[in-house]
């Protein structure tokens, strides 16, 4: 059995409040940052503008094969893809990057973990998840199964192909869209 925080390493992202840039300033930078909702279910993240008045260190930056966490209901994990690098993460987020196990086996096995989180959640008025019980999260799985690895390379395949087909069909309705306004005319 392995915990999570033996197999990967795992933080949160900044406090927006301490970097938050105010009128005064006299340095502000614009960064995209993640915050609790850019993630959905789909693997796709939508990013808000954030500006800073100050300089913020890489390690609260996405990475490729990073996996995100968002800590409030409904809880989501998703995996960085490339191309979606150097989003800055808000602490109401969780960053996990895989050191001793495969980034898509990682995230396969967490994303089967969604209902122990949402069941570790506490709080009474705010329902949120703990950074300390997603570190100590434990996996009974032999991590060192060839069967296993395939299995999540098999399931990240079938997501990114369902996320393909409803980018399509949106793309299709949009196209549909188009010529019935364009036919109004």
């Amino acid at each position: 059995m392995n915990k999570l925080i033996d197999i990967a390493d795992v933080s949160i992202g900044i406090l927006k409040n301490r970097y938050e840039s105010r009128a005064f300033d006299k340095k502000q930078i614009t960064y995209n940052m993640v915050n609790y909702g850019s993630i959905s279910e789909e693997t796709s993240i939508k990013s808000t503008k954030f500006i800073s008045n100050s300089e913020i260190d890489q390690t609260f930056f996405t990475k490729e094969n990073d996996i995100l966490i968002k800590l409030f209901p409904p809880i989501s994990i998703t995996k960085i893809e490339k191309g979606s690098e150097n989003l800055l993460v808000s602490s109401n987020v969780v960053i996990v990057r895989a050191k001793k196990i495969d980034s898509n086996l990682l995230y396969f096995l967490l994303k089967n973990k969604i209902r122990h989180f949402n069941q570790l959640m506490d709080g009474s008025i705010v329902r949120s998840l703990n950074v300390k019980a997603i570190k100590d999260v434990v996996f009974k799985e032999n991590l060192n199964d060839n069967n296993l690895v395939k299995k999540a390379i098999l399931n990240e395949l079938f997501t990114k192909k369902i996320v393909l087909e409803n980018r399509k069909i949106q793309l299709v309705k949009k196209q549909q869209m188009f010529y019935t306004l364009k036919g109004d005319k």
